[in-house]
Parts: structure tokens; sequence; C-alpha cells
């Protein structure tokens, strides 16, 4: 309510706690309390103040919320010494605690924290300890409020170690052991290794680039245990394992096995074997043999062997300390005595068959192929092939006869097997994909692929298929023919053709196939069309068969003119015929051309139309000297036409033009402009002329240019566009000045259609006239008006006007780069005149007289052009009558100072030399007073009996001594103060006219504010006193 001057707010915790208030205006209902502690609840009393009075309390109760803890805590990247945290941002935190501690760490550790600030919400962990488990602890931080912890644990990666720890070329004594180098920065590599059943470990320091060593000096045929770790500034990685025995040779092969032989290869179990022993014996038996081979042998042949019986093989390494490897044991079986597998007979001809088996097992010499036919009509006979060989083409057989056939394998010692299969031979064989094809009227071509076998010629047979007697081409083609040509034959007859292959032991079968000689006949659906004065079309459906050409006749029904004949290809089916005479009819025939004759004409009719003249005429973009004719053209061959035109009015005189009878349109000019014209087109052959037909014409008069643009506005050009005349003209004028001038400007701009005004006055309206120019003349003008844009100030307005000052100001314009101003006297008197930066938009004339008008002027400025004038006026006022101005108060006499005792009876000459000038300012020159003052007055008599003191200004004049010691300090009291000081003629004035007295002691001060320079020379303070 208006009665209330205030509201008191007071609040306090429920729990306890000194109560806090504060006050808020009556004009306000809310408020909020700041600075409270979570989760707690409070009491508010809210009351109303009048005069200082309170009412009763308005109470309320509220607990605040509890802060928010951490949320999501994430621990990733997670490496040797590192790891990043991350958590979800809170609205209103101040920042964030992060707390770490190592739980496991083998040396001893404190507890770290980490605050950062509340736009933070990832950081890295750096200087861990690697393979450490820690406890990372988060807060939110409220101010001085901290949130419930969020904790998680995370372990650091243990220090990356070396991998793929292998072992090589392992001898007796010596190793070599190998590995990939571990990432990061490693120090050095350390190899431990021992006898696996021994406690004694040695130790290997590696540089950190190598990533391999030899160990030497080893115990023969004992297995190591080998470690290798990496060496960090952090410690060391986790070690990688392996194991080396004595080496004993490898990967055993058993190859070309047969029936009493075998080869064994093994590889190299280490480079320094001194020898090896091979032991072999059949399996189970206790009859064994031995051989010893040198230590560069991997390969024996085990021979005298047992068909089919299996062999144990085992290899031992002998070293040079005489140490031997474990065994490496193989077995094999030797191959039984066999016979051949799988016998096949196959690729049948009429004279050959081949014959394909497994081979047999073993050291087989040879293969023997025994042959007969079944019947026993022939000898039995027998070829042999190598023992590598399992393949062979029996050659020479009879045609169409079964063969056995029988395969036995030869050993060294005998023969080891038998198979038979059987075969037949296939009969005398014909040709194969015989074709009939490409019939013609009186030929087929025949094509066949060759028989098999060795056919020595051909017989080829044909008859008509419906019946008659078969005939033979005249002569046997030869073997290696395979195409015929049968000639003669009848059209439209289907034949039956038959191809049989002669070979040395008879005829072979016989292949047949049909084939149709073509039908010789005559184009069909004959057409005339299109028939001009002087030509014709003629159309055809297609004659059957190939043809190769057609032949057209054609000659008039009546009259002596003969008859003509055109040729044209086969796949024609159209034609012209042309140079005919109008208005005749004539008689048409179309023959089909075969390659073996030709077949019956194939008769028409038509009629050519009598002469035509042009049709349809068109007059039409009609300019001011010229009109366009078109028209459709006439029937017939046309030479030219004739264009006879001439005005309807006036004197007429017929002109004319002639155009080629393939053209169809033409330009009169040069034409009158604005005049009707009668115009004639008359078609001409080559025997004279075809009809006529006459059209009117009008050309238009001299029209302006269009639709004038201004565009394009600055403070001294514009553009001027306009659409074109709709009649070609030789090119356009501007006519231009200023409104209300009477000098007006122009210029030629050709046929373009757009053109800049330049060198234009600012702040200018333009008439502007465009004018189309003619051949013939000018047109009417197309008028506008175009404005430059202004460069001149507005709003321009005065104040502060005083008796001798007025201000003025403007609004600025935005490319003013400064502005003149001048300001006249009414009267005529002199002005003023000033330049002031474009920035400004105020100045402020002084020194004026008063109540006196004057003319402001203001013209805006840019770096190459200076707006028209903007001007105003103002008076100034009457000068005010000034109060007289009070005497100053007169200063007291100055008080004497008396004598000091020091000083009596002293005798000397003084010269106070003092630099009066304003540069060395006020304070200090009333310090140089006062000291001259104190100064002399402490001294007792100033007379030549006495002190002699001389004051002297750098002036240009000087002052000598005085006697009078009250006189002398009323002088000094009066030192002017002036603007210059001329210091150079200073030692000349002491030494000429002040120090002329001779004294046992002449004492110069010179009291200044810089140094001066005498002669020429720089004079410095501290080399005056002397």
């Amino acid at each position: 309510p208006e009665s209330v001057d205030r509201y008191r707010v007071e609040y306090y915790p429920t729990s306890g706690g000194s109560p806090q208030q504060f006050y808020v205006s009556r004009m306000e209902t809310t408020t909020v309390l700041k600075d409270l502690k979570p989760e707690t609840e409070y009491v508010v009393n809210v009351f109303s103040v009048v005069e200082d009075e309170s009412s009763e309390p308005l109470i309320g109760r509220e607990t605040t919320l509890p802060i928010s803890s951490v949320r999501n805590l994430n621990v990733y990247d997670i490496g040797s010494t590192s790891m990043r945290v991350r958590w979800e941002p809170l609205n209103g935190a101040t920042g964030y605690l992060l707390t770490y501690e190592a739980v496991n760490a083998t040396v001893p550790t404190t507890e770290k924290e980490m605050r950062v600030g509340p736009s933070v919400n990832e950081v890295q962990l750096v200087d861990l300890i690697p393979n450490t488990e820690y406890t990372l602890t988060a807060y939110v931080l409220f101010g001085d409020i901290t949130s419930d912890p969020l904790t998680t644990q995370e372990v650091t990666l243990p220090l990356p170690g070396p991998r793929g720890l292998t072992v090589q070329d392992v001898t007796h004594s010596t190793m070599n052991v190998l590995w990939d180098p571990a990432p990061g920065k490693v120090r050095k590599y350390i190899l431990r290794y021992k006898i696996a059943d021994e406690a004694d470990v040695k130790e290997v320091e590696i540089d950190r680039l190598k990533t391999s060593t030899t160990l030497s000096d080893l115990s023969s045929q004992s297995l190591y245990n080998i470690k290798v770790v990496a060496v960090y500034d952090e410690g060391e990685s986790l070690p990688i394992n392996t194991e080396a025995p004595v080496p004993a040779p490898v990967n055993l092969r058993i190859t070309d096995v047969t029936t009493n032989s075998f080869r064994g290869t093994w590889d190299h179990g280490a480079p320094d074997v001194s020898l090896y022993r091979i032991t072999w014996g059949p399996y189970g038996r206790p009859e064994k043999q031995e051989t010893i081979l040198n230590g560069d042998e991997n390969s024996l042949v085990f021979e005298n062997l047992n068909p089919d019986t299996l062999y144990d093989v085992s290899v031992t390494a002998i070293y040079p300390d005489e140490s031997e490897s474990d065994d490496l044991i193989g077995s094999e079986r030797t191959s039984p005595k066999s016979g051949p597998r799988n016998l096949q007979v196959y690729n049948a001809t009429s004279h050959s068959l081949t014959v394909k088996w497994d081979p047999a097992s073993g050291r087989v010499q040879r293969y023997r192929v025994i042959y007969q036919p079944i019947s026993g009509d022939g000898p039995e006979q027998s070829t042999m092939v190598g023992g590598r060989q399992n393949s062979v083409v029996i050659q020479k057989l009879q045609p169409d006869t079964p063969y056995a056939i029988t395969v036995s394998s030869m050993y060294a010692d005998g023969e080891g097997g038998r198979m038979t299969g059987r075969g037949r031979t296939k009969p005398l064989t014909t040709v194969k994909n015989l074709l009939v094809y490409d019939p013609t009227t009186s030929t087929l071509n025949i094509r066949w692929d060759h028989a098999e076998g060795s056919p020595r010629q051909y017989k080829v047979f044909y008859r008509p298929t419906a019946g008659g007697a078969e005939e033979m081409v005249n002569t046997l083609l030869p073997g290696n023919t395979n195409y015929v040509i049968l000639r003669t034959l009848e059209p439209n007859t289907p034949y039956t053709v038959t191809v049989v292959p002669v070979f040395p032991e008879g005829d072979g079968g016989r292949v047949s196939d049909t084939g149709r000689t073509l039908e010789r006949g005559t184009p069909r659906n004959i057409q005339v069309y299109n028939p001009t004065p002087n030509s014709m079309n003629v159309r055809w459906e297609p004659a059957p068969g190939p043809v190769q050409q057609y032949r057209i006749n054609y000659s008039p029904l009546s009259g002596p003119r003969p008859s003509e004949s055109i040729v044209v290809p086969g796949n024609t089916r159209d034609v012209m015929l042309e140079r005919l005479t109008p208005d005749t009819a004539y008689s048409i025939n179309v023959i089909a051309l075969y390659a073996d004759g030709e077949g019956n004409p194939s008769p028409a009719q038509g009629r050519t139309l009598p002469r035509s003249g042009p049709r349809n005429v068109r007059v039409f973009d009609e300019t001011t000297n010229s009109l366009s004719v078109q028209w459709d053209h006439a029937d017939g061959p046309v030479q030219q036409y004739r264009i006879i035109y001439s005005p309807t009015v006036g004197d007429p005189i017929d002109e004319y033009t002639t155009v080629p009878g393939i053209r169809n349109n033409v330009i009169l000019q040069p034409l009158q402009s604005d005049t009707p014209y009668k115009i004639t087109v008359v078609a001409v052959y080559e025997d004279g002329d075809g009809g006529q037909l006459t059209g009117n014409g009008r050309t238009v008069g001299l029209l302006p240019p269009q639709n004038m643009y201004i565009t394009d506005e600055w403070y001294t050009r514009f553009r001027v566009s306009w659409d074109p005349s709709p009649s070609p003209v030789l090119g356009y004028k501007i006519v231009y000045k200023p409104v209300g001038s009477n000098e007006p400007m122009e210029v030629f701009v050709g046929e373009v259609t757009s053109y800049t005004l330049h060198n234009l006055s600012p702040s200018t309206t333009y008439d502007v006239n465009v004018y189309a120019q003619y051949d013939s003349g000018m047109s009417i003008p197309l008028t506008d008006q175009g404005t430059t844009l202004y460069l001149n100030v507005t709003d321009l307005t005065s104040y502060k006007v005083g008796w001798d000052t007025f201000c003025i100001r403007w609004s600025p314009h935005r490319s003013a780069t400064s502005y003149r101003l001048k300001l006249n006297p009414a009267d005529g008197s002199r002005g003023q005149e000033i330049t002031v930066r474009g920035s400004e938009t105020s100045h402020c004339f002084t020194g004026l007289s008063p109540d006196t008008e004057y003319n402001a002027t203001v013209f805006v400025q840019t770096p190459n052009l200076e707006g028209p004038p903007v001007s105003m006026r103002e008076r100034t006022v009457l000068k005010p009558t000034e109060a007289p101005t009070p005497p100053p108060t007169p200063p007291p006499p100055p008080t004497i100072p008396p004598a000091r005792d020091v000083c009596r009876g002293a005798k000397a000459d003084i010269v106070f030399l003092t630099d009066a000038s304003w540069s060395i300012g006020d304070d200090n020159f009333n310090k140089v007073v006062k000291f001259v003052f104190n100064t002399v007055g402490a001294f007792d008599l100033i007379n030549p009996a006495g002190i002699q003191v001389g004051l002297l200004f750098p002036l240009g004049t000087f002052r000598r001594e005085t006697e009078d010691k009250a006189e002398l300090l009323k002088l000094h009291l009066i030192f002017p103060f002036f603007q210059n000081a001329v210091i150079f003629f200073v030692l000349d004035c002491c030494t000429t006219h002040v120090c002329v007295y001779v004294c046992a002691c002449i004492i110069i001060y010179e009291i200044c504010w810089s140094f001066c320079k005498y002669k020429g020379n720089p004079v410095y303070p501290e080399r005056l006193l002397f």
C-alpha cells in the first residue's frame, strides 16, 4: 500500500543462528536471499516499515536444496604414467576439486589434488606410478561449499616391455637372442638367463638401440630360461621369457619313394653341427644299418631296400664337444611291385585310339602296350613307352573295328603286372555342319566342316527336292576344299544338296541339306506423287530376291519426245524424275535388275502440273527506309523472282530487283519513310514469266527511342539508358542541360543504348533529351530528368550566440573528407575562412563584432570535389557594460632584515645573475627572489667599503651596484618576469659594467633554469661560479 515506506526482510536458520536483515523498496514485492547454506531450513519474516515503525511480520519457512555431486566420473586414455579424467559439468558450480592417491604403490606416496575452474570438466593426471592402482575422488565447489565426493579406482598400465622374443642359431655353446623393440623412451635392455634347474642367474645389459645379442660360453645340451626387460626412467618393464635347449635337426622329409629306395632330407638344428649319425632298418626288427655324414650335409638316399616294407629312420646331431642332440625320427614304406591301374581307351577315330592309365608304383622302367582286333582278323601288335609316360595313341587301325588292348609295367627284374581294356574305332566319317546359304535366283552357296581323318576328295550332288534326276558337280573337289557354288539353277526352286567324303578305303557317309533359289519378280504397288510443272516422284515396294538395281523408264504418252531412263541401287525405293515438260502425261515402268537377269516391268502413269505464280505474299519488318517481303514458292523450276515496287502516292516510279529462284524473301531499300508502297512478285522460268502476285506495305516514320532510365547517380555523373527505337538507326544523340539553363550540351553516342554523362554539377537536376539519328533526319526527343547526388550539408543551425562569438552545427555528409567554412559580415568587411575535418559537425567563430549580422557558409569537400554552399545568417548580441575593476591592494612595505653577526666586517663583490625568463616558471622565480632578498638582507654594509652587490638580468640591459641596502632590496622585489631571456652577453656585462672595483674577493652567483652559451660555446651554471 502507499502508506508503507519500505519493507524489512529478516531471515535465519531454523536450527539457530543470528538473524540477518535488509530493506527493500515499497515498490518491490520479491527479493532473493543469497549466501545461504545448502539443505538448510530457514525462517523468513517480512515487516512493513512506516516511519521506522515495523508491523507484525509475515512469516514463512523454506529449505534450500542440497548441492549436487559430480556425475558420470569417467577415467579413460590410461597409460603407464598418465590417465585422463572427465565428468559431467554442473550449472552453478564455481569449480571442481579432484584428489588422487596410489593404493598399492611400492614407494611412499601422498595424496595429491587438482583444482579447476567451472568451465573445465576434463583433466589429465601425469607423473603417475606404472602398474599402480589409484583412488580418484571428485568434488563440486559452490563457493566455499564442497559437495559430497564421487570416487572411482583405476590402475595405470605397466611399462611396456619388448615383444617377440626368439632364439636363433643355437649351437652347443652359443645362441642368438632377438626381440622387437619396446615403445617409448627406453634407457637400456637387461637380459637375464640361467640353466632351467639352477639358481645362478646371469645378466647382460644391452644398448637401447639394439634388439639382439649373442650368448656364449653356454653349457651344451642344456635348457636355458631367458628373460628380457626394458629399463625406463620410471623403472623396469615386465619381462618377456623363452627357453632354448640344445638344438636337434628338424623337419625330416621322406621323398622319391620306390620299391627299393627312398630319400631322406632334414633341416640343420644349428650351424656348428660336426657330424650326423643316421640309423635305419625295417620296423620292429633288431637289425639296423648306420652311417655317418658330415655336419654340412642334410640329405641321404636309402638304397637296397625291400619292396613294400616299413622302415624306421633316425637322425642325430653330434657337436664338436661330442654332445649329441635328441634323435629326429621318421618312418616310410617302400612301394610294392604293381601293374598299371585305371586303364582308359578314348578319343576314338576311324584310324586311331588313345590309351591312358594310372602309373604303377615303384621304379617302372617302361610300359608295353599290346593291341589286336577282337575278331582275330589281324596280327597282334605292340609298342613300348617310357616308365614316366602314362598314355599313348595307337595309330593305323582299321575303321569301325573293336580292339583288345593290354598294358603291362616292366621293372628291372621283370614284369610287375598287366591290365586289359577294349576300344572301338569309328567308321569312316561324314562332313559336319553342312550349310546352304546366300541363295540367288540361279545359285546356291554350299559350305561344310571337314570330315575326320584324311579325306582325299569330296563329291557334291544336287537335285530338285520336288523330284528329278540327281546331278553331281562336274569335278571332284580336293580334300582340303570345303566350299562350292551351285550355278544355273532354276529360280524359286527348292534343292537337296548332298556331300560325300572320299577316303582311300572308300566313300564316307552322306550328309544332305536343302536350299531354295530366290524368286525373280517385279516391283509392286508403284505410286506417282508430288507432281510439279517439271518433276514428279515415283516410289514402289521392293521386288523379291536380291535385287541389285532398279531401272526406271519414262516417256510422254504423246508427242515426239523419246523415252528416258535412270538406274538406282537395289536398296532405293523412291526416285524423282526431273526436267519434265509441264502439264504433260507420262508413262513410267520400274524394272528389277538381278545379277543374272532382269524381272518383268511394272507400269504406272503420272502428269506434271502447269506453271504457277508465287503465293501468299507477306510484307513485314517495316522500318523508316525498308520493307521485308516474303512469299511461298511458285511450282516448278523457277529460275528467279522479279520484285517490282513503287510508292502509291505522289509521282510513282517503278523500281525492281531480282533474287534466285531458291529464295522466297527480299529486303527492299532504300525507301521513303512513312510512305505506302505497291509490291509485285513475278516467277521467272527458263522459258518465260510465270504467274505474279501483288501486295502492299508502308514504311514507318522516324521513331524515337523508348523508356528512358536514369541510374547510377553520383555527385558528378549519372547513367542514361533507353530502349532502342523499333527501326534501325545510325545512332543516338543526347542533349542535356541544368534545369533553367539556356546552355545545352550534347553528345553523339552511336548505336549504344546506355551512356554515362560526366563532369556534372553536384546536387543539380538536368533536363535530358535522347534523339534517334536516321539517314533522313532526327526523331522527336525522348525526355526525362536526372539529378546528381547532393554534396551539401543539411540542418545548418547556430547556437551559443554571444557579443563576440557564435557557433554553427550541421548534419554530416557521408562522403565529406573536410568542410570549408566562410564567415562574412553583412556590411562587406573582411570575414573569416577555415577548413575543418570531415568528422567535425560544428564550429565556433570568435573575435566578432558586437551587434553585427554575419553570413555563415558551409561547403562539403571531397578529395577532388566541393559541393554547393549552404548559408545561414546570425547576429551577435550587444556587448554588456563591465563593472569597474577595484585596484589591487598594495603589498606591505618590505621589512629590512637585520645584518647577521657572521657577515659584519665582511668585504666582497657579489653579483646575482638571475634568469627571469618564463621557462623557469612562477614557483621557481619566486624562490629565486626570496633567496636573493634573504641573502642581501644578511649583509651589514653595502658599499665599496663593505660588500658591493650587483643585480644582473640577462635581458639585454643590466643594473649597476647600489650602496643603499633598502633601495637594493626594493629593487630586487620588482624583478621583471620576461618571456625570453638573453643569456649570451652575461659574462661580458659582468666584467665590463658590474665588477669594476678591485677587491680581494669577487663572487658571482648564477641562478638559472638551464645552460646558456657564451661566444658559441655552452656555459653551464657550475662554471659561472668563480
